[in-house]
């Protein structure tokens, strides 16, 4: 529903934990968070909303 308030968006910030790695999603422990969080970045990537957008992408706690 939402998606279309996006359309002239210039820049995409991202922020993924690394701490994701070795941890699995509540809703569904055969998932691990590392991979959702890849796949939705993907989804993004890939939408058209977002074909002329930058992407920056943080990858934080690494401690």
């Amino acid at each position: 529903k939402w998606i279309h308030c996006f359309e002239n968006v210039t820049a995409v910030l991202f922020v993924a934990s690394l701490v994701g790695y070795a941890q699995v999603l509540r809703e569904d422990d055969s998932q691990n968070c590392m991979r959702e969080s890849l796949l939705l970045l993907q989804e993004l990537c890939n939408s058209p909303w977002f074909r002329t957008s930058t992407f920056i992408i943080f990858l934080n706690k690494i401690d």
